[in-house]
């Protein structure tokens, strides 16, 4: 039996970062693995850091302005959060 097939028998799976977090508040897990963002917060943490660079698996998001914004271009730039992102078109 390799390590992944112990890990297996010890571990539970939340559908989202945040249900992950809360089974280690239930006591469900000793530990949580999700976004920063859904760990930090949590009061029921004893302790929190990133995880190590080399299990680091980097997300990125998107910006989106709906078709029928009255201000495409400037809600564009407020969305990525570059004022001096190129003007959007349609």
């Amino acid at each position: 039996m390799g390590i992944s097939d112990e890990v297996a028998k010890k571990s539970v799976f939340g559908n989202t970062g945040a249900e992950a977090v809360q089974k280690m508040v239930n006591g469900d897990a000793d530990i949580a693995i999700s976004f920063v963002s859904e760990i930090m917060p949590s009061k029921a943490r004893k302790t929190g850091r990133t995880a190590a660079a080399a299990i680091q698996n980097p997300s990125s998001y998107a910006a989106a302005v709906g078709v029928n914004s009255p201000n495409p271009a400037q809600a564009a730039r407020a969305a990525s959060g570059d004022e001096q992102a190129p003007k959007a078109t349609a």
